[in-house]
């Protein structure tokens, strides 16, 4: 069963709803939206692979894609998980929508030339999120699963919205820019190192906690940056150098 979606007033926009898609030819929508989402309520998807019993989209099915942006899942859909490396090359903006979680797998990277909208109550990263025009996000929780597969903090807290949690496993990562208030970063192993930067760790909003890590400056330069606004911050179990 599939429903398809009319044109958009304003500006050009086409998708479908289906529990499996085959992307066989060109979809151009110029500067519009292309949506791509289950049909059944709760149908899971898998970018990057065709998975019995989910909607599959591959790399390549969604390479035959142009519009200004392309919306894959719905506020419906099930769990997203990114089973391989995507990158869409003939979208913009990326958007990722389930009101369940997006996990990207280990070493499969997300990668679009334009923003990245992540719009999940929780995001489990074991790969790496680029996205030239930015990083957003709705998440609440957000667990880093490791360094191995190319995830990074940063990459959680781009994804967060204010007041989220993002639980970092054992790795060792690159510098982080806080700038989310309230949100609290923490250690879940009591091993996660931030590689030495100039600074480490940059709080840049109120009401942030950092639990634990370890982190030092590059150099003689400070391991950990206030900015103007970061009041009432928490830093607790870590272990600063510099």
């Amino acid at each position: 069963t599939a429903r398809l979606f009319p044109t958009q007033e304003g500006h050009p926009a086409t998708g479908a709803a289906a529990d499996a898609m085959t992307i066989g030819a060109a979809i151009d929508a110029g500067t519009g939206i292309v949506t791509l989402a289950p049909y059944t309520v709760g149908r899971e998807i898998d970018l990057g692979a065709k998975t019995a019993g989910k909607l599959g989209l591959t790399d390549a099915e969604l390479d035959l894609i142009s519009a200004g942006t392309l919306e894959i899942g719905s506020a419906d859909a099930g769990a997203i998980t990114v089973s391989g490396t995507i990158s869409p090359a003939g979208a913009g903006n990326l958007s990722l929508i389930t009101g369940d979680a997006i996990n990207v797998d280990n070493g499969a990277n997300v990668t679009t030339s334009g923003a990245l909208i992540i719009d999940a109550p929780t995001v489990n990263l074991d790969g790496n999120l680029t996205a030239g025009n930015g990083i957003t996000g709705t998440a609440t929780t957000i667990n880093v699963l490791g360094s191995t597969g190319g995830a990074e903090p940063q990459d959680a807290v781009d994804a967060a919205k204010a007041n989220a949690d993002v639980n970092v496993h054992a790795g060792t990562y690159a510098h982080v820019n806080i700038n989310k208030a309230g949100l609290t970063m923490t250690d879940v192993d009591g091993t996660a190192v931030v590689t030495p930067a100039s600074p480490a760790i940059t709080i840049s909003a109120s009401g942030v906690t950092v639990d634990g890590f370890s982190y030092s400056g590059a150099g003689n330069d400070p391991a950990m940056l206030l900015t103007a606004g970061a009041d009432n911050v928490t830093i607790k179990n870590g272990t600063i150098t510099g």
